[in-house]
């Protein structure tokens, strides 16, 4: 059950930043913060934009991560944002202000594509080709 619809957010990919610049290229996946900021994966970084669409911040990988490739996305009770690097078999958790906390890497899982997360901050993860979800415990 959904506890409120989203009505007036539209995502724009002509829509410009203060740097005369697009801030979506290609959007793939979005979560809603609990601080209601709009978290989305999009080529090679994650938007992040508050409940009005002005923009707050691009994530786009630990400087460990050539090739940073985003696409499942969630966020966590503690504001959190939770998302899957496909290319680099790792999941990234960095904080509601897009500051990298860790990566979350297992030998199981590889290639992650679609997040999900349960009120006890459980990660679902759907891996891209094996049509399996595994479940991470926090």
């Amino acid at each position: 059950m959904y506890s409120r619809v989203l009505s007036n957010i539209r995502l724009q990919p002509s829509r410009i930043s203060n740097k005369n610049v697009p801030i979506y290229v290609c959007p793939t996946y979005i979560a809603e913060n609990g601080n209601s900021d709009i978290c989305v994966s999009d080529v090679r970084a994650v938007v992040v934009t508050d409940a009005g669409g002005m923009l707050r911040f691009h994530y786009q990988g630990n400087s460990s991560d050539s090739n940073f490739d985003p696409y499942g996305i969630c966020c966590d009770s503690l504001c959190n944002i939770i998302v899957a690097d496909m290319k680099n078999d790792k999941i990234h958790v960095v904080d509601k202000d897009g500051v990298f906390l860790y990566h979350v890497t297992y030998e199981e899982i590889r290639t992650p594509r679609a997040l999900c997360i349960d009120k006890n901050d459980g990660v679902y993860v759907g891996e891209w080709h094996t049509d399996v979800i595994k479940v991470i415990s926090r």
